[in-house]
């Protein structure tokens, strides 16, 4: 078989052969990757955005199981991403205000912080007043393009205070 001798190719058969008592997560990725090499094409190099094998590779000669354990893959990688980038959030508790808080360090931790907070169609928006007093952030549909304010005293205020620099 062409590109059988390549060193990644050896250390995927070994894993293959040896690799017994993986959880079931890994025994995925191992057993996706044994099928694909020895079954469609070996892998010589992997770059972002694609890949080179030692022969032509055709997207036709995925099968639907192929496809099926991809997608199995690509969700077991989503799921490693997240978890990966959220491990450093923890709960807080304020002694002085006795309220519980997020410790959040970095901004991409609070980036994929915020899927949880998500909602089908639903985003987070900034209150376009620049003096809100409430959470400053306010929910709202995906599709709603025209709410600029968490609430009528907001877009109220907002107006009064657009009008007050006009007559300036």
């Amino acid at each position: 078989m062409k590109g059988s001798k390549d060193p990644q190719f050896k250390n995927l058969m070994a894993m293959y052969v040896g690799c017994k008592d993986v959880d079931e997560e890994t025994r995925l990725l191992i057993d996706f990757f044994y099928h694909f090499q020895t079954e469609v094409s070996v892998i010589k190099e992997v770059y972002f955005g694609g890949f080179k094998s030692y022969t032509t590779f055709s997207e036709d000669a995925l099968n639907d199981s192929f496809k099926n354990a991809l997608l199995k893959i690509a969700r077991i990688v989503v799921a490693d991403e997240i978890n990966h980038n959220i491990r450093g959030i923890h709960p807080k508790y304020n002694g002085g205000k006795l309220t519980a808080t997020w410790q959040v360090d970095t901004l991409i931790e609070a980036l994929y912080f915020s899927i949880f907070y998500m909602r089908n169609g639903e985003m987070y928006k900034e209150c376009e007043n620049p003096n809100c007093k409430r959470d400053r952030f306010f929910l709202v549909e995906a599709t709603r393009t025209n709410k600029h304010y968490c609430c009528k005293q907001c877009r109220n205020a907002a107006g009064a205070q657009r009008y007050r620099n006009r007559q300036l």
